[in-house]
């Protein structure tokens, strides 16, 4: 594998880009919906989105050494976004 992709994973920054990614998607989601006038109502948007990043915060913290609780807390603001987004999607059905 290429040093330099190898670096990239490893240091954890592909994780601060897949965050940074998530942020500019949302804003970029919000805008167009505001600009159109329709799109994802923003709860939905946020609670998917969320997720993810929470996720991505959590492998960043853990690569980069960060606290436990940090970890954890950002792990339980993941789920709550999912489980927002669950019951979301399921009420919509």
């Amino acid at each position: 594998m290429n040093a330099g992709l190898l670096e990239f994973l490893s240091s954890g920054s592909v994780f601060g880009l897949v965050a940074g990614v998530l942020v500019c998607e949302a804003l970029l989601l919000v805008i167009l919906g505001r600009w159109l006038d329709h799109g994802i109502p923003v709860l939905d948007l946020l609670s998917s989105l969320g997720a993810g990043l929470g996720l991505a915060v959590a492998a960043l913290l853990v690569l980069k050494g960060g606290p436990p609780l940090a970890v954890a807390a950002s792990l339980c603001l993941a789920l709550l976004a999912h489980l927002v987004d669950l019951f979301r999607r399921w009420r919509g059905s």
